[in-house]
């Protein structure tokens, strides 16, 4: 490969978006671009309605970078498909050089690197931001225009069998919502007039051991610690991986995980993709529970299939309001005294029938979009080696 290189900052120009708030919202005028609206075509907008004067004014195609948020969620480049708009803060509108450079060529080169940039991001736990300097440093490789149009037709199929699999599975959890929503109704409203109880009172709620950060040990010697950053919708994610060296001591015995756990991140649980809570399978396993995320176990008559539904409802959101403005997480309190709907024992067992038949289509379908996730990261990296 003899390809040239440079900075990105050499052949692209930043401009962050603006920042609007709730007063700037109108019902109508030109949508607001937010970084909810870039990782999901499906996610409402918010309107701007004034003028264009002064704001960063979005046309499809454009290529927008998503550079701050949660890691594994928010960040990344993308080529604006959707209607005309201004772009909201946290997003750099790119325009670029395109006599050396192509769109979706930079798209590819900026996401294969993000994991890297993430890693030395400033910010909070759970939450990071890139700089215009670290964006502007990243290392572009030049290969001919045509080349770079060949190479990211390649990774556009790729990359379009893996979205497809994500939507198959988001799907996935939207039904098993609609089931459990049809059998049992708005919990709130409890259209059947079932008795409730405080979760606390129906579960075995437990929150994380204050592990000390400089004790972790390198991954793969110790056993895995289930942070809030590992807590993702719907499944954990272990990218991110802390470890302890002894999982066998005395005062630790109650923080081991088991299979059927729901999980709940309690600082930022509300992110782009959704609610951070999973539910923990054999592959999560063994594990140890951190401070700041939540544990639960159902307590009979109810289970924990029917009690991680009712938690992923609007009903849950509802009662657990942020706490505060510029971190908001759920307190054990909030939690442990959401009110919980106990069905009759006869639709409880036909939801968890319903549950498990199709739990086990979503774990073939999670291993698919694993696989294809798999397939997408090694194109990358042969095509930025010129392997391709």
């Amino acid at each position: 490969m003899n390809w040239s290189s440079t900075t990105l900052g050499e052949l692209c120009d930043l401009r962050n978006g603006k920042a609007y708030n709730a007063n700037d919202w109108s019902e109508s005028g030109y949508p607001i671009i937010r970084i909810q609206n870039l990782n999901d075509p499906s996610k409402p907008f918010n309107y701007w309605p004034g003028t264009l004067l002064k704001q960063v004014h979005v046309t499809a195609g454009d290529l927008l970078l998503a550079w701050a948020g949660t890691p594994g969620t928010s960040f990344g480049a993308h080529i604006w498909k959707g209607p005309e708009g201004v772009l909201n803060q946290h997003i750099f509108k790119m325009t670029l050089n395109e006599s050396k450079l192509t769109k979706n060529w930079l798209k590819f080169c900026i996401n294969t690197q993000i994991l890297s940039l993430i890693s030395q991001a400033q910010g909070g736990v759970g939450l990071k931001h890139v700089t215009k300097g670290m964006v502007e440093g990243l290392n572009i490789p030049l290969p001919p225009l045509d080349e770079q149009k060949r190479i990211a037709a390649i990774l556009d199929k790729a990359d379009a069998i893996r979205r497809k699999r994500q939507q198959a599975l988001r799907l996935t959890d939207e039904l098993l919502r609609s089931v459990f929503l049809n059998m049992f109704g708005d919990p709130v409203i409890n259209p059947n007039g079932w008795k409730t109880e405080e979760l606390g009172k129906v579960a075995d709620i437990l929150t994380g051991f204050a592990f000390t950060s400089a004790d972790y040990v390198e991954a793969g010697t110790g056993i895995r610690l289930c942070r809030g950053a590992n807590v993702m919708p719907n499944h954990i994610d272990w990218s991110d991986r802390a470890e302890w060296l002894d999982g066998q001591a005395p005062e630790l015995q109650r923080y081991h995980l088991i299979k059927g756990d729901i999980t709940i991140a309690m600082d930022r649980p509300w992110i782009s993709s959704g609610f951070k809570m999973a539910m923990i399978t054999k592959a999560d396993i063994p594990s140890l529970l951190v401070q700041r995320v939540a544990r639960i176990r159902a307590i009979s008559p109810i289970n924990n299939d029917f009690l991680f539904c009712l938690l992923g409802t609007e009903a849950f959101s509802r009662h657990c309001k942020p706490t505060e403005t510029t971190i908001p997480h759920i307190s054990p309190r909030e939690l442990r005294s959401f009110p919980v709907i106990i069905p009759d024992e006869t639709p409880l067992d036909s939801f968890s029938k319903i549950y498990a038949g199709v739990a086990a289509k979503r774990i073939r379908m999670a291993n698919a979009v694993d696989e294809s996730e798999a397939l997408f990261s090694a194109l990358q990296q042969r095509a930025f080696r010129g392997e391709l």
